[in-house]
C-alpha cells in the first residue's frame, strides 16, 4: 500500500518505490573495477585481512670511526609477513649525501660530521617502511705516520665530552709515536675475545692500531674503573710484538665522575698507554727485573722490588733526575703492581698507578716515551712533557696517601699467548 504523509493543511501520497535490480553482490563488485579494488572492499568489509606493510631493519658496520670512513649496510633482517620485499632503497644524508639500491650497500663517508643512514623497503604490493640510524664520523686524528683508530662499540652511550676525551688521547699518543707500523691483518674477533665484554669485530686490515672503546656498568662509581690492554699483537716482521688491536672498557659511572672532575682525558690517556704496551708488554719483552724472579711479578713477595731496565727509559730517568734502573710499582693490586712507574718516585707522571686530583697535570715524561722506544716503536722525545722527579725522591712514600685522586682501580689485559712474539 502507498505510504501517506498527512499534515494540517494537506494530504500527500508518496509514489511507490521502484524495486532495485536483484544483482548478486560479487557480480556487482566485478562491475566496479580491478582486483586491487576488490581486495580493498573485501578488507573493508572484514571479509579478508588487510595487507601488512614490510618491516625495515638493517645492520651497519662499523658504527663509528674517523674520516674517510667506509661503512657496509645490510638489510637482510628486513621482513614482510604476507608478501615479498621487492625493493631496497638507501639514502645517506649529512655533510655529503649518497643513495643506492639493493639488499646490501657500501658507502664511503669522506668528511667528518654527523650522518643519517636511512633504509626504505617496498613490497610487491606497494607498501613500504623506513628506518634510519645515526653515525658520527670523527676528523682524522693527526697528520702522523702512526694512526690510532677508535671503534666506539655503542656511540650513543658517550656524551660529546666523553667521546672527545678518547679522540684527544689518541691524538696525543700519535704525537709521541711517529713511525708507521706494518699493516696488521686483524682476523675476525668473536665477542668477549679479550675477556672484558668486548663486541665481535669483523676481519679487517689495521694501520696501525685499532682500539674498541666501550662504556659499561661494571660496579658503579668508586669501584673498578676500567679494563684496558692489547688483545692481538703482530707476530712477525720488523714490528713483531707490537699491538694491532686492543680494548678499553670504562665503568660509565666512573667516566661521568671523572668528566665532572676534569680528569677524564688524562685517565683515558693512561689506559690507552696500556693498550700501546706500557705495563702490559714489559714482562714479555724481558724489560722487568725483580726478586724472587721465580714468582709472577704481580703477586711476588718482593725481596727486590721490580725495576724497568730498557736503555731508553733509563736515559729518560736520568733526565728527570734519577739514576739506574727505573723503579716500577711494587704495591697495589694485580692491575697496579708491575704495570706502572712507582708513585713514590714519579708522583704525578701519567703512567703511575695513582690518579691526580683535579687541576694537577699528569705529564708524559721522557721515561714513558723512552719505554715505548724500548718496546720497538719509533718515537719523538720532543713530544714528551717537561717532568722532574719530586724533591723527596727516591722513596716519597707519602705521595700514595696525601689525598690525591687515589689509586687507579683497573684490570690490565694482555695478548693471549698465541699472539705473543
Amino acid at each position: 500500500m502507498p505510504k501517506s504523509i498527512r499534515g494540517p493543511q494537506q494530504s500527500l501520497t508518496a509514489p511507490p518505490s521502484p524495486k532495485s535490480p536483484a544483482v548478486p553482490f560479487v557480480k556487482a563488485l566485478r562491475l566496479v573495477g580491478t582486483t586491487v579494488l576488490l581486495a580493498s572492499l573485501l578488507a573493508a568489509c572484514g571479509v579478508i585481512a588487510p595487507a601488512k606493510p614490510p618491516v625495515a631493519s638493517f645492520t651497519m658496520s662499523p658504527s663509528s670511526g674517523v674520516a674517510p670512513l667506509t661503512i657496509d649496510v645490510d638489510a637482510s633482517a628486513s621482513s614482510d609477513a604476507d608478501s615479498a620485499i621487492a625493493r631496497y632503497d638507501w639514502a645517506v644524508t649529512g655533510p655529503a649525501n649518497a643513495a643506492d639500491t639493493g639488499k646490501t650497500a657500501r658507502f664511503t663517508l669522506a668528511s667528518a660530521g654527523d650522518y643519517t643512514v636511512e633504509l626504505t623497503v617496498t613490497d610487491d604490493g606497494g607498501l613500504s617502511d623506513s628506518v634510519s640510524k645515526a653515525i658520527t664520523v670523527d676528523p682524522p686524528l693527526v697528520s702522523s705516520a702512526y694512526e690510532i683508530e677508535l671503534l666506539f662499540a655503542d656511540p650513543a652511550a658517550f656524551t660529546a665530552g666523553e667521546r672527545a676525551a678518547f679522540v684527544d688521547a689518541a691524538a696525543r699518543w700519535s704525537d709521541v709515536i711517529t713511525g708507521n707500523l706494518t699493516e696488521f691483518n686483524l682476523p675476525a674477533m668473536p665477542a668477549n675475545y679479550c675477556g672484558a665484554g668486548g663486541e665481535a669485530v669483523s676481519a679487517r686490515p689495521v694501520d696501525d692500531l685499532l682500539i674498541q672503546v666501550m662504556l659499561r656498568t661494571l660496579d658503579g662509581p668508586g669501584g673498578l674503573l676500567a679494563f684496558a690492554g692489547p688483545c692481538r699483537a703482530r707476530t712477525s716482521g720488523p714490528d713483531n710484538g707490537l699491538p694491532g688491536y686492543g680494548i678499553m672498557v670504562f665503568d660509565e659511572a666512573d667516566a661521568a665522575m671523572l668528566a665532572t672532575a676534569g680528569t677524564l682525558t688524562a685517565t683515558v690517556m693512561h689506559e690507552m698507554g696500556h693498550v700501546l704496551g706500557i705495563g702490559t708488554l714489559w714482562q714479555q719483552n724481558s724489560l722487568l727485573a725483580w726478586e724472587p724472579s721465580g714468582d709472577p711479578c704481580e703477586v711476588a713477595a718482593f725481596t727486590q722490588p721490580p725495576t724497568f731496565n730498557g736503555a731508553n727509559a733509563k736515559a729518560g730517568y736520568v733526565v728527570a733526575g734519577g739514576a739506574g734502573d727505573v723503579p716500577v710499582e711494587n704495591e697495589g693490586g694485580s692491575g697496579t703492581r708491575c704495570g706502572h712507574w712507582d708513585e713514590s718516585y714519579f708522583d704525578n707522571e701519567l703512567m703511575t698507578g695513582w690518579i691526580e686530583g683535579a687541576g694537577t697535570p699528569m705529564p708524559i715524561s721522557q721515561v714513558t716515551v723512552g719505554s715505548l722506544d724500548d718496546l720497538g716503536y719509533t718515537v719523538s722525545l720532543a713530544a714528551a712533557d717537561a717532568f722532574t722527579m719530586p724533591g723527596c725522591a727516591p722513596g716519597c712514600t707519602a705521595l700514595k696517601t696525601q689525598g690525591e685522586g687515589g689509586p687507579i682501580n683497573e684490570i690490565l689485559i694482555y695478548p693471549v699467548p698465541e699472539d705473543l712474539p
